[in-house]
């Protein structure tokens, strides 16, 4: 994120500007929202050749936003001439308009949902049985097995 700065401050660098400079943008975005119940759903606000940008994560937020934009550009207005020295003269921040756009975060907690296959038989039923009358017990309850499953 550019912003123009041309003063920086006693022994700070211009990075701790920038730092302040976007701190206040976030501030007066956030304090202009507040009488709207759409601040939560702020993302942040950034400065694009002299527009003002909202980022939101909610469409429901961004379709307030739209629908009372006159009425935020009035609070911004108020906000800004509280301010002037600082957002003016320090920082250089400086927009003629507004506007919203929709962030798509992608949910960390949200899963994929994994198919669970049906259970896949792993045994063939071929084992040794030293007991003769336990064997044929097993070898006509086998042959049951198969003759149910074939449909007979």
């Amino acid at each position: 994120m550019k912003f123009n700065t041309f003063k920086p401050f006693h022994d700070e660098g211009i990075f701790f500007v920038k730092l302040r400079a976007y701190q206040a943008l976030q501030n007066m975005a956030r304090k202009s929202l507040e009488r709207f119940l759409i601040e939560k759903f702020l993302k942040q606000a950034v400065l694009r050749n002299k527009l003002l940008i909202f980022y939101f994560t909610n469409n429901t937020a961004l379709m307030e936003f739209n629908a009372k934009k006159e009425w935020i550009k009035a609070e911004l207005r108020v906000i800004y001439k509280q301010n002037f020295e600082l957002f003016y003269k320090n920082y250089a921040l400086i927009f003629k308009d507004i506007k919203a756009e929709l962030v798509v975060l992608k949910n960390k907690q949200e899963k994929e949902v994994l198919r669970k296959d049906g259970f896949v038989e792993k045994s063939t039923g071929n084992f040794r049985i030293h007991d003769n009358v336990l064997k044929e017990k097993f070898l006509k309850l086998q042959i049951a097995i198969k003759n149910s499953a074939k449909g007979k």
